[in-house]
């Protein structure tokens, strides 16, 4: 607490609208607990923690961060898919970031496939300037793969999140959300795998032809 060095005894008097400070200029002393560390002090108002670089780190790690699990890219040239296995299910959750951009002439859709499941056991909507889509299918959309047709070195993005990936009790649910510079469109995704397994494997391909180079996705645990 910081106060004022010097308390005056004399009362305000019946005007209680005049205020008469005393030594309003003196020095302020500051009396609060310094504490440091995990130390505390019992029955005080305040506390004052520090804490170093990496203790920042840990309780990132601890309480929700975003822990990289793989980085996938077609730098050295295009390719089919990318594809992300034996995910570990010390996570909660599953956060996919990605760039991409196709080798057909057109937009592609963008599809996702969980524990290699080729099935009619995907549901998808989505939603964006031109309306709605939905199906049931053997794949999820997730986005719209730009083509070869496009705007030059424009590439589509997507954050994909994959809600309670390892829980055994609950079908799985999916949101993207894609920013598309090259369709001018905002798109937003959203399906369910009918499925109660948890999920250790995520594939992620165009409908036809390849990603092109320096297409890349990242995949994360979340806590």
């Amino acid at each position: 607490m910081i106060k004022h060095q010097f308390v005056s005894a004399k009362d305000d008097g019946a005007d209680e609208s005049v205020v008469r400070p005393s030594d309003w200029n003196a020095d302020h002393v500051d009396d609060t607990p310094q504490v440091s560390g995990d130390e505390k002090t019992a029955g005080t108002e305040t506390e004052i923690r520090t804490f170093s670089p990496d203790d920042v780190k840990d309780m990132i790690a601890t309480h929700g961060g975003w822990t990289l699990i793989g980085h996938l890219d077609k730098d050295a040239g295009a390719g089919a898919s990318f594809s992300f296995s034996s995910i570990p299910s010390t996570y909660r959750h599953l956060k996919i970031l990605i760039g991409f951009r196709g080798t057909n002439g057109t937009t592609q859709v963008l599809n996702m496939r969980l524990n290699g499941d080729t099935g009619n056991n995907y549901y998808y909507r989505v939603w964006n300037r031109f309306g709605t889509v939905s199906a049931t299918t053997s794949a999820m959309r997730v986005g719209n793969v730009p083509g070869s047709g496009h705007t030059a070195n424009s590439i589509n993005v997507a954050e994909i999140t994959i809600w309670n990936y390892k829980n055994t009790n609950w079908m799985k649910d999916v949101e993207s959300r894609e920013m598309s510079l090259v369709d001018d469109t905002l798109n937003e995704h959203q399906g369910r795998w009918n499925s109660v397994d948890a999920i250790d494997e995520i594939l992620l391909y165009p409908a036809a032809d390849n990603f092109d180079q320096y297409s890349y996705a990242d995949l994360y645990g979340i806590l």
